[in-house]
C-alpha cells in the first residue's frame, strides 16, 4: 500500500502566548483539517546525542503537529513563533487513514491493556521498590538506554500536568541506525511486540522512514540541517501509552531490561519526546478544559 508524506513540526512560541491559544487557531483557521496530529510537548525523555543535537534541544518546544507534507504551519500560528522546525516522513495509507479519521477524537486506552501491578496502582505513581538505585543517574547514558532510575522515575513522575498525568501520552521518537542498517532494531520492535507490548498499553500512530534533514526556522539557525555527519535520520514514529505509568513499569521489568539491550545494540542515535495529545482538545468529558 502506498505511503502518504506529511511533515512533523516543533514550534516554540513567543513569551506570553500558549499551545492552547494556538490550538484554538488551527481548529479555527480554514487549513484546520491538515493539522492531523496536535500535541503539547514535555520534555526529552531521552535527548538525542549525535544528531541534529543543537537544534532539537535549542528551545523547549511548545506545539508538536503532524500535517500533510502540502501543508505548512498557518499564518497565524507562524506569527506567534519564535522557532519552527520541521522534518518530513512518510507514513502508511492505512495509518494516515485511521489519524485523519480521527484526528479530533479524545485519545482513549487501549481495552486490552491488562491492569498496573497492585502497587502501582496503590501508589498512584512510581513506587519506590520499582525504582533501581543500584544505578548512578548522573552519568551518561548510552545511546538507547532506557533505566528506571531515580532521574528517569522524578522525570515522568513530573512531566506531564495533574490533569493529564493519568490519561494516555504519546512518546515522539527519531532514529538512526548503525551503517544504516535498520535489522538489529527491527527485531527488537518484534521481540517488543511479542514479549511485552500489550502489557504497556502501547499503540503505534505511525512510523515511517525520514524524507529530509531538519529544517529550522527562528531565533536559532535558518536552513536545512542534514545531522551530525551528513547524514540523515532515518526513521521516526510516534507511540501512544495509556499513561505515563505504563511506560515507567515498562522500564522497570526485567522483560523489558533485556529487550533495551538490543535496542541499544540497534541505534546510533535516538530521541524521544514526551507529547500530550489530550491537552489540546479541551476534553470536557474528562472533567477539564
Amino acid at each position: 500500500m502506498a505511503s502518504v508524506e506529511c511533515t512533523i513540526h516543533l514550534i516554540a512560541l513567543h513569551h506570553g502566548k500558549s499551545s492552547d491559544n494556538v490550538a484554538e487557531l488551527i481548529r479555527s483557521g480554514s487549513d484546520a483539517t491538515s493539522h492531523l496530529i496536535k500535541g503539547r510537548p514535555h520534555g526529552w525523555i531521552h535527548p538525542p546525542q549525535k544528531n541534529d543535537t543543537k537544534e532539537l534541544l535549542a528551545h523547549d518546544w511548545d506545539l508538536f503537529l503532524l500535517t500533510d507534507s502540502t501543508a505548512t504551519i498557518s499564518t497565524a500560528v507562524a506569527a506567534v513563533a519564535s522557532a519552527h522546525l520541521a522534518v518530513e516522513v512518510a507514513i502508511s495509507r492505512a495509518q494516515y487513514e485511521t489519524i485523519k479519521s480521527s484526528m479530533d477524537s479524545v485519545r482513549v486506552p487501549i481495552p486490552e491493556t491488562p491492569p498496573l501491578p497492585k502497587e502501582w496502582l496503590e501508589s498512584g505513581g512510581v513506587p519506590q521498590s520499582a525504582i533501581n538505585n543500584s544505578i548512578d543517574a548522573s552519568r551518561q547514558r548510552r545511546v538507547g538506554e532506557l533505566q528506571l532510575d531515580i532521574q528517569m522515575a522524578e522525570f515522568l513522575s513530573a512531566s506531564l500536568p495533574d490533569a493529564v498525568r493519568n490519561m494516555p501520552v504519546s512518546l515522539f521518537n527519531l532514529f538512526r541506525y548503525p551503517y544504516g542498517d535498520s535489522s538489529v532494531h527491527d527485531a527488537y520492535m518484534e521481540g517488543f511486540k511479542q514479549k511485552f507490548g500489550p502489557a504497556a498499553g502501547a499503540g503505534i500512530r505511525f512510523m515511517g522512514p525520514v524524507k529530509s534533514g531538519i529544517t529550522i526556522e527562528g531565533d536559532t539557525a535558518a536552513g536545512e540541517r542534514s545531522g551530525w555527519d551528513g547524514g540523515l535520520w532515518q526513521d521516526a514514529n510516534l507511540v501512544q501509552y495509556d499513561s505515563i505509568w505504563h511506560y515507567a513499569y515498562m522500564l522497570s521489568t526485567d522483560v523489558y531490561q533485556e529487550l533495551n539491550q538490543q535496542k541499544m545494540e540497534g541505534l546510533e542515535d535516538t530521541c524521544i519526546l514526551c507529547v500530550s495529545e489530550v491537552e489540546l482538545l479541551r476534553c470536557r468529558s474528562y472533567g477539564w478544559i
